[in-house]
């Protein structure tokens, strides 16, 4: 079991390394956002690499701080996820389609 941890934990480090190569955040930023945000993120199907960079991104453009990155990024899966279990408007579209669409 702590074997099959490492290796889980080592990927992970291998990841965030490989996307802070590439970006303006580094692996302890990634890591802090991913924190606050990896729960929500696999909620809602993001997995680990789409999480890393998707933070990249918001970092290398905002220069926010990974605290306030990861903690919107939770608010965005969160709201994703309750239009996801929303009903259908007035206009027939339903919520489900707008949230597999974005």
């Amino acid at each position: 079991m702590l074997m099959v941890l490492i290796i889980i934990l080592k990927n992970y480090l291998d990841s965030w390394a490989e996307v802070a190569n590439v970006s303006a955040a580094d692996v302890q930023e990634l890591a802090a956002a991913s924190q606050k945000a990896a729960s929500t993120a696999n909620t809602v199907g993001v997995n680990m690499d789409q999480l890393a960079a998707q933070i990249a991104t918001i970092e290398s453009v905002t220069r926010e701080a990974p605290e306030n990155i990861g903690n919107g990024l939770k608010t965005i899966y969160a709201r994703f996820s309750d239009i996801s279990m929303g009903e259908t408007l007035d206009d027939g579209v339903d919520l489900g389609q707008v949230t597999g669409a974005l």
